[in-house]
């Protein structure tokens, strides 16, 4: 199904327009389940979870510094489960960073990605489920590019056909585009959601 190209999924832009509230101490889609359950039932663990976290074992060396933006309760951690990096956790709201599951990251920091680039620069930076247009817009790649080292890589998710169209020319003046996957991320009510799984280098020419 092409569903996840051609329009914006709902039942995503829902999930990201909740507050964090909502999320962890509410009823995710009125069906009783927390959000790391959800995440699991759904498949978004299965999904773009693991495969961010299978793309970081085959590519980034061991004892690398990986910040992982809008990190929510610390999925790419729990992905990661026991494999040796050091993972520095960002997200804007407190109330995620205080209900963290993960225990495999270095530091937590409360960050507003919109407003300023990281405190320090990495070598893999992964925003997993933050960028569509309820969430974080296109131009906070700006700030990504300066969080990057030169040779830094930007591991994340796009969530619909148009915006990642929208993407692929916006991110052409501060990102290179190295290559995407197209995978299930979803699965709501027989609905089969798709999420774009894309890797990003810095681009260095245009600073």
């Amino acid at each position: 199904s092409m569903k996840g190209v051609l329009g914006y999924d709902s039942k995503v832009d829902e999930l990201y327009g909740k507050s964090q509230s909502e999320l962890y101490d509410g009823k995710i889609f009125h069906i009783g389940l927390d959000y790391n359950s959800w995440m699991k039932k759904v498949g978004w663990f299965e999904g773009p979870i693991l495969w961010t976290a299978n793309w970081i074992r085959d590519n980034i060396s061991l004892g690398t510094e990986i910040a992982d933006v809008a990190c929510g309760n610390g999925q790419i951690g729990l992905g990661l489960r026991n494999h040796d990096y050091i993972i520095d956790g960002y997200d804007l709201n407190p109330n995620m960073l205080q209900r963290f599951e993960a225990t495999n990251y270095r530091d937590l920091f409360e960050h507003d990605m919109m407003e300023n680039p990281l405190p320090r620069k990495y070598e893999c930076i992964t925003v997993i489920g933050a960028f569509n247009p309820s969430h974080l817009p296109v131009e906070t790649l700006e700030m990504v590019r300066d969080s990057l080292t030169d040779d830094g890589k930007l591991v994340c998710t796009i969530s619909d056909g148009d915006f990642f169209k929208g993407w692929q020319n916006a991110q052409q003046k501060w990102l290179n585009l190295d290559s995407y996957d197209y995978i299930p991320s979803i699965l709501i009510d027989g609905e089969q959601s798709h999420h774009f799984m894309c890797v990003f280098s810095r681009k260095n020419d245009n600073v």
